[in-house]
């Protein structure tokens, strides 16, 4: 399972984008081979491995390496930093951990002869105790305290690649074959996931990330993301982060999730180079775009709104992605005899008006954008150019009614920049809806 990151560049610089594909920062590394990157906590600097076994520390204002730490003979698969930004866990294909005091660059301590590669390292919230989880034919998590440095807990599990704290640390998830839920505390299982598409359908799972209130989102190998309620072991929603590339199947693989702080999006980028934004609740895609070469290894910000990767490329001048800055984020059914939301709108919906007349509202991102304009069937049938942005306009606070026959239609609805349609288009969002009558 570990050896799915196939990587198969020998020229590599780091890259940071923001959400809209703008690049940040270009940096040069000659001829190692990036494998890995990790975000310290205040966001300012990038760890960054190596094919060799090295490290670097990135200070991200400046653009400089302040730190080289060099110490793993092979290819570096895991890191992590404390959460004061004092330390950095590392691990890989050595099956050696090192911790490092990265303001000096000192080895603080080395835990060798693991069961396997390094796949993933977590630490505790107090940061004395590390997570480590190694594989082979199966994989084994190793709890290390490392003021002590003592192994305090060890368990044999099958072959999971990686591992996440929920936002309270009181629960592990771990994504392979299954989803696997462990008390972080005692290690005991607390529920099991198993996906239920067939053997070789590409769906071997790997990038895993939690939201703030609890849901789980899972990478698979042929770039579909499920998000799952752990509480109850529903999918929630199944998106396609890219894809599928049956030739060369690691391209199709999602390299990393991560869900906004507020919960309302999640993101991902694949190994071809994909980024995409989806709403949570109904999973309509917010927006896309694709980077100009592949990805190797990667991982959101905190925040969720820049990633860092590793890539093939040398020329950073070919990064420059031209995508849309406003984008709809969701369609909102509105009740247009009390000016209430009913709902948000799935991207196939079926509406009933026997009670009440209708609306639809396009929320946007950000909250003010220059007008939307709404389309049905391809024709524009409405331009708004002040918030709330309806489909059938506003007289004064009063949401007025959509007259629409009933019948099957697609719903358009495109943010512009400026007002009454003009200006730079952003990205839209569709939905097919079934307007019916059952009174």
């Amino acid at each position: 399972m570990i050896s799915r990151k196939i990587s198969i560049y020998f020229a590599f610089f780091l890259l940071l984008v923001s959400v809209q594909g703008k690049p940040i920062q270009t940096i040069g590394q000659g001829n190692d081979q990036s494998t890995i990157v990790a975000w310290n906590p205040t966001e300012d600097k990038l760890a960054i491995g190596y094919n060799n076994g090295n490290i670097r520390v990135l200070d991200i204002a400046s653009g400089q390496f302040i730190q080289t730490l060099s110490t793993h003979t092979r290819r570096i698969e895991a890191l992590a930093w404390s959460s004061d930004g004092s330390k950095l866990a590392s691990g890989g294909f050595d099956q050696t951990v090192n911790i490092w005091d990265v303001s000096s660059g000192a080895l603080l301590q080395s835990i060798q002869n693991l069961n396997g590669i390094v796949a993933q390292l977590l630490w505790y919230p107090e940061d004395q105790n590390l997570f480590i989880l190694s594989a082979r034919e199966s994989s084994t998590i190793t709890v290390w305290d490392t003021i002590n440095h003592i192994g305090i807990q060890e368990l044999v599990i099958g072959s999971y690649v990686s591992a996440s704290f929920n936002h309270t640390n009181s629960q592990i998830a771990l994504a392979g074959p299954s989803i696997l839920l462990l008390d972080s505390n005692s290690l005991q299982e607390i529920s099991y996931w198993q996906e239920t598409e067939p053997p070789g359908s590409g769906f071997d799972m790997g990038a895993l990330a939690w939201s703030n209130d609890g849901l789980i989102a899972v990478g698979s190998l042929n770039g579909s993301i499920r998000i799952i309620n752990p509480n109850t072991n529903m999918i929630l929603q199944t998106l396609q982060g890219s894809e599928i590339d049956y030739e060369t199947s690691y391209l199709s693989q999602i390299r990393a999730i991560t869900f906004s702080q507020d919960n309302t999006i999640i993101r991902s980028i694949s190994g071809n180079g994909t980024i995409r934004s989806w709403n949570v609740d109904n999973g309509s895609m917010i927006s896309t775009f694709d980077l100009p070469e592949s990805v190797q290894g990667s991982q959101w910000n905190f925040s969720g709104n820049q990633v860092a990767y590793a890539t093939g490329e040398i020329n950073p001048a070919v990064v420059n992605v031209a995508t849309p800055s406003q984008s709809i984020i969701s369609l909102t059914l509105v009740n247009s005899d009390t000016d209430t939301d009913i709902r948000t709108l799935n991207s196939t919906d079926t509406v009933d008006i026997a009670n009440n007349g209708i609306s639809i509202r396009a929320d946007t991102d950000p909250a003010t954008v220059g007008s939307v304009i709404f389309s049905v069937d391809g024709e524009v049938i409405a331009t708004d150019s002040d918030a709330p942005y309806t489909i059938a306009g506003e007289n004064g606070a009063d949401i007025l009614p959509w007259n629409i026959a009933l019948g099957t239609y697609e719903v358009i609805a495109t943010p512009y920049s400026g007002a009454d349609g003009t200006g730079d288009a952003g990205t839209p969002m569709t939905v097919q809806l079934e307007i019916i009558d059952s009174g």
